[in-house]
């Protein structure tokens, strides 16, 4: 984007305010850009000054450049007047060669002589050219402008840029001369589109009164529509041109800080080429009339940067709502057959962001490729061993296929890699917490959630996964506290909130108090059949009650684990020794039915307190855990994992 800086009149700070927007667009936290200035104030030449050109070799400029195709009517290399300076990411093209010659040099350049008999315009919008194919590119040409009205001030204003930025005082003489400048800019380009225009008070006083809303009011009525920029007056800016940008990670409080930084925001806002402003636009889903155009955008911003890990990283965000589109639609289909094709030849180019993503998010297109998706996301940690996010992914996808040992591993790891403060702990523990769980490790899973809650302590997922972890080690009372807290942000409607405390009251005892509770669910139910987390928690308090809906509420049922939930009733009831040929294959058959999402976590947990009150025998728990086991391997303790 090429960006003309214009003042009608001097000492308006343009100059430095050039080269404040030049500096925080290079030095951008996330998307520094390449940022080239030139220096077409040619009777008043100083940028070189502000931005300190390194003195490597002569500063051979714009003039020097100009007079070269006058004399001998040919274009020079434009590397020879390419200068870097003090600060990385910005180069100059400064004046000219800032000698005994320099101002003959200018005198002899007739403007409008170049334009009428030497092909001028040509040769600006060569000149132009030869900049956009310099490699690597850049991303910004900022130009700072003659002032007042000149040939060489329409050419900077009119032929050279993308984008004027409009710099002004609040007084007659800038009102007039800038609404001049303004209305020849606006009528640049087409009629359908006209040049971009950024006007900017400079100074603007750091107090409003009466006379000052007035002069405002006047600059307000020149820009019709645009929005205005101001550059607030610091007297500490009169003794030296400094860029107080450099600063900008120092704690200071600079109204006029703040103002450059407006500014240079305001200023890639209308680059849709920067990668920056694609973000933004895609985060805000400003601009988006349908899933397509939104794909194509995504696309575009990937393409322009394929190892920014954020952008991959967004993925769900843009494409999970292909889900829910019909496939019908050709257009749609087309982009995301593109959108997949790019993945795919990231993926062969051995993208570690690429093969995460295609590994995480694949399911979009084919939900029955978890092995695919472990592969993928296998070479991403092969390509780098502290790629958090991949050992994350591949932690959930193993704790999702019941590989908990496994999961524990690569969640550590990804764990030990970040710091304290990373906001990514919190659900790295929560996961964490998740996998003890399976693995009835009540102790480690307490320490994850606590670990947890202090990154986020409004989830109530966090709550609920600690209630069952005190619960699962015994420690009821504080199983009870967690559990009000769920029922804070659930009330009654939680299933945790309602069905846990009943359990953890027969763990301790108190049958009648949780049969009760147990009583109020069923009674709220009305005649509906009671659910199956309703069953399963009557096993825990009135096993013949849990059998008696488990043969008459669900019979025919296959989606959940009827079949293996009646034997466990019927073992608790003392009424089965030990598992028959008939109970094993009523229970492969459940495992061969379909994929089951029944989490088994409440009836293993309910064993553990009962071992610790000697409620149940040894051979009856056993007799349950068999059971279990046998169903186990068809169980998905993490189904949502997935799509979390």
């Amino acid at each position: 984007m090429f960006a003309t800086f214009y003042s009608y009149k001097g000492g308006v700070g343009r100059s430095l305010a050039l080269a404040n927007v030049a500096w925080l667009l290079a030095n951008h936290p996330t998307e520094p850009a390449r940022v080239l200035a030139i220096d077409l104030d040619l009777n008043a030449p100083g940028l070189h000054k502000i931005l300190n050109i390194l003195p490597e070799r002569e500063a051979l400029g714009m003039v020097d450049f100009v007079r070269k195709y006058m004399d001998d009517a040919t274009v020079d290399d434009l590397h020879k007047y390419i200068h870097a300076t003090r600060h990385p990411n910005i180069d100059i093209i400064p004046a000219g060669l800032f000698n005994e010659n320099y101002q003959s040099q200018l005198e002899e350049i007739n403007w409008r002589e170049l334009y009428e008999s030497a092909h001028g315009y040509e040769f600006i919008n060569h000149f132009k050219t030869m900049i956009n194919a310099i490699r690597p590119a850049y991303d910004y040409v900022l130009i700072d402008s003659l002032t007042g009205y000149s040939d060489i001030g329409g050419i900077c204003v009119r032929q050279l840029p993308d984008c004027a930025v409009l710099v002004f005082r609040l007084n007659d003489q800038n009102l007039d001369g800038i609404q001049s400048v303004y209305r020849s800019v606006r009528a640049t380009g087409s009629s359908s589109h006209s040049m971009p225009v950024i006007p900017v008070i400079s100074p603007a006083w750091p107090f409003i009164d009466s006379k000052s809303a007035e002069w405002y009011e006047k600059a307000r009525g020149i820009f019709e529509s645009e929005s205005l920029y101001q550059v607030s007056f610091d007297g500490g800016l009169s003794y030296g041109e400094t860029i107080v940008s450099e600063y900008a990670d120092k704690d200071l409080t600079l109204t006029v800080l703040a103002d450059y930084q407006k500014l240079t925001l305001g200023l890639r806002a209308l680059n849709s080429t920067d990668p920056l402003t694609l973000w933004n636009l895609i985060r805000s889903n400003d601009g988006v009339d349908s899933f397509q155009s939104e794909l194509e955008r995504y696309l575009r911003l990937l393409k322009m940067r394929p190892n920014t890990a954020e952008y991959w990283h967004y993925m769900p965000n843009v494409v999970f709502p292909f889900r829910r589109v019909s496939s019908s639609k050709s257009k749609i289909d087309t982009a995301i057959v593109e959108f997949k094709a790019f993945v795919d030849r990231q993926c062969e180019l051995r993208n570690k962001y690429a093969l995460l993503s295609r590994g995480r998010f694949s399911q979009i297109w084919n939900p029955k490729a978890r092995q695919a998706n472990i592969l993928d996301i296998n070479q991403a940690v092969e390509l780098d061993p502290s790629y958090v996010e991949a050992l994350h992914s591949r932690g959930r996808l193993l704790l999702a296929d019941r590989r908990a040992r496994e999961a524990v591993v690569d969640l550590d790891k990804a764990l030990s890699l970040i710091s304290e403060g990373d906001y990514r702990r919190g659900r790295l523990n929560e996961d964490l917490g998740l996998a003890y769980l399976d693995l009835l490790d009540g102790s480690n899973a307490v320490r994850c959630y606590l670990q947890a809650l202090r990154s986020d302590p409004k989830d109530p997922d966090l709550y609920a996964g600690l209630s069952r972890a005190y619960y699962l080690i015994g420690e009821y009372d504080k199983a009870m506290e967690e559990i009000e807290k769920l029922r804070s942000f659930y009330g009654d409607d939680e299933l945790t909130g309602r069905l846990l405390p009943a359990q953890v009251l027969a763990a301790k005892g108190l049958i009648d108090e949780a049969r009760e509770r147990l009583d109020e669910i069923r009674k709220a139910q009305g005649k509906r059949r009671v659910s199956i987390n309703t069953a399963e928690a009557y096993l825990a308090v009135d096993p013949k009650m849990a059998l008696t809906f488990l043969e008459t509420d669900f019979a025919g049922r296959v989606s959940s684990p009827v079949k293996t939930l009646r034997i466990i009733a019927r073992i608790l009831l003392n009424r089965k020794q030990s598992l028959s040929a008939t109970d094993v294959l009523d229970i492969e058959g459940e495992r061969k039915s379909k994929k089951i999402s029944w989490n088994e976590f409440e009836v293993m947990a309910m064993l553990e307190a009962a071992r610790r009150s000697g409620s149940l025998s040894d051979r009856q728990i056993g007799l349950v855990k068999e059971a279990i086991d046998r169903l186990r391997p068809t169980l998905s303790i993490a189904s949502a994992l997935m799509y979390r």
